[in-house]
């Protein structure tokens, strides 16, 4: 039953080549995008975990404003 599936998909990919061309470069971007925010969570929520003690450690923050410019530091 799944060949079946593919003999259909295969053959309405070989009907439509515009079309499919559209829906796999779509999926690719969008499993792209999806791997890349995953990276980047996985990421920051590693952050400081290799300190035995690493649930203590907070981070400091200074923010400035000047002239109309912000700065965080």
């Amino acid at each position: 039953m799944f060949s079946n599936f593919l003999k259909i998909a295969f053959r309405n990919f070989l009907r439509s080549k515009f079309h499919s061309l559209i829906n796999i470069i779509g999926l690719s971007l969008g499993l792209a995008a999806v791997t890349m925010i995953l990276i980047f969570i996985l990421m920051e929520l590693s952050y400081d975990k290799f300190h035995v003690h690493g649930d203590g450690i907070y981070r400091i923050a200074q923010a400035t404003q000047t002239e109309g410019n912000r700065e965080q530091r």
